[in-house]
């Protein structure tokens, strides 16, 4: 993968973020997820989907919230697949149950939100919204009153305060703000032996080390990593990864490159993924006005990300130590999907086909289970089963064809992937998934027959782009024409007209202009 790319996913890591509850000014844009709570359902005698410590989560609760997470997830990907169904309600499940382990513990902390907090959220939530008119037009849509949405405010409020109240301890010392600012800039060179082979790492590691003598005798390393090293990506730019912190690079690599001064190029470092030749170009200290003037801004990221880490955690924690009981088998089934319990998956899934005998997901979510256990016959029967009772499913033939590929039958998963191409003629991710299975099965016809595909789907698309802009330019000279016009008529209007008269209905037409267009 190359030192670029651990370094992407460390940042990726590192950017990830415990959103464990939505906060009601995100109603002001979509009113997709501060409904949640919207307790006027939680009635003994409503049904429950889940339990949590003995506090009912009502059906009526959880089903506004999915259909608000789906509509989310349609803004997002267009459409849904039957396949997403079950992750977004399991999604939607956990979030209210995330919510009221935090609510359940803000009371257990005592904490309490005034009248006036709440009125000041709801205030700058209608004040986000065009009109009243519109702001009352999306509570009807999410089947809420204001009451409703000050309940809601009411929550968030007490979870944004109990993680602030988490977070009241944490401390930033000068070391950590020092050690977040420090970099230096880095070329690098890797060499991978051709196998994990004794004597292919030998080879590996000599030829490393001819590099080293290379450039230590004069060559320039950039030229070097651009011919030599085996990590393309980097080695288009000669090796160049730019400025990188701590903790970002592998730890062999780590502990070499904050102890090489710049210029120097290091011996071979051996990895996991080879041997990596590493130069230090230059050094960012923690020093100097620069610094100085960092040091706030980097105190609180680090103390940010303290606080999401120790959120995280205690998180966990509380969450585990939960009395948590999902009444639906399917959902309680991919729970422990989630939970990395197969076997209890495997037995709610068989559960839930009692229950729902022709439903496809049920099945395919029971293969996932089984193939979890190494149970690939079974998970074989169980996905042929599901594209039986939903044969226009085209993941579901390609989830078939990946069994089949997994059992060696290449034959038939190659009907199985060619049946998901047929049925998905616009869907770009599944032809760029069915390309590459194609080339790693060494069937070059499919995979040409795929990017065809792909181009047709990319020709479609751009013909819709340009259509678009043609549209859009037409409009603008509509736009243009019309405004050109007005100007004629009120020039007229001013020739024939006296002047007082003229001036006002100008002023008039000006000022009606932009709410006509």
């Amino acid at each position: 993968m190359g030192l670029r790319a651990d370094m992407f996913m460390e940042r990726l890591r590192r950017q990830m973020k415990w959103i464990i509850i939505a906060v009601a000014v995100a109603f002001a844009v979509t009113l997709a997820y501060v409904g949640i709570p919207a307790v006027q359902g939680d009635r003994g005698a409503e049904a429950a989907i889940a339990h949590v410590n003995g506090d009912a989560i009502a059906m009526a609760t959880f089903q506004q919230a999915y259909l608000d997470q789906l509509r989310s997830y349609e803004q997002v990907q267009g459409s849904v697949r039957p396949t997403d169904i079950e992750e977004i309600k399991y999604r939607t499940l956990n979030q209210l149950i995330a919510m009221r382990l935090l609510l359940q513990a803000a009371r257990d902390e005592g904490i309490r939100v005034g009248r006036g907090e709440v009125n000041d959220r709801l205030s700058r939530i209608r004040d986000a919204f065009p009109s009243r008119s519109e702001y009352e037009r999306q509570l009807r849509l999410r089947n809420m009153t204001e009451a409703d949405l000050r309940k809601a405010i009411e929550e968030s409020l007490m979870a944004e305060k109990l993680q602030a109240k988490l977070a009241e301890q944490l401390q930033v010392t000068d070391e950590e703000v020092a050690r977040a600012y420090e970099q230096v800039k880095l070329r690098q060179i890797l060499v991978r032996p051709a196998s994990t082979a004794e004597a292919d790492t030998r080879a590996a590691l000599a030829r490393a080390q001819k590099l080293v003598e290379r450039i230590r005798g004069g060559a320039d390393f950039a030229e070097v990593a651009r011919e030599q090293s085996d990590d393309e990506m980097s080695g288009e730019s000669g090796g160049d990864l730019g400025f990188v912190g701590h903790d970002v690079l592998p730890e062999p690599v780590e502990a070499v490159a904050w102890d090489l001064e710049p210029g120097a190029v290091s011996d071979p470092i051996e990895t996991d993924e080879g041997y990596y030749v590493i130069q230090v170009i230059e050094r960012k200290a923690a020093a100097g006005e620069e610094f100085e003037r960092a040091k706030p801004a980097l105190a609180e990221q680090i103390r940010q990300e303290k606080a999401d880490e120790h959120f995280a955690r205690w998180f966990a924690d509380l969450r585990n130590s939960a009395e948590v009981s999902i009444l639906d088998p399917q959902l309680a089934a991919r729970d422990a999907l989630g939970r990395g319990d197969a076997e209890r998956a495997l037995e709610l899934y068989e559960q839930a086909a009692r229950v729902y005998p022709d439903d496809a997901y049920v099945q395919y979510g029971k293969a996932v289970a089984l193939l979890q256990l190494q149970r690939v016959d079974d998970a074989l029967a169980a996905l042929t089963r599901a594209t039986e009772l939903a044969p226009s499913d085209p993941v579901l033939h390609l989830a078939l064809g990946n069994v089949y590929q997994q059992k060696g039958d290449k034959e038939k998963a190659a009907g199985a992937l060619r049946k998901a191409s047929s049925l998905a003629p616009m869907d770009m991710q599944m032809h760029l998934t069915l390309y590459m299975l194609f080339r790693s099965m060494g069937l070059d016809e499919d995979a040409q027959r795929e990017e065809q595909e792909l181009e047709k789907i990319q020709q479609v698309l751009e013909e819709q782009r340009r259509a678009q802009e043609e549209f859009l330019r037409r409009l603008q000279e509509q736009q243009q024409g019309s405004q050109s016009g007005g100007a004629s008529d009120d020039a007229a209007s001013a020739d024939a007209s006296p002047q007082p008269e003229a001036s006002s209905g100008g002023a008039t037409q000006d000022g009606a202009a932009p709410e006509q267009r």
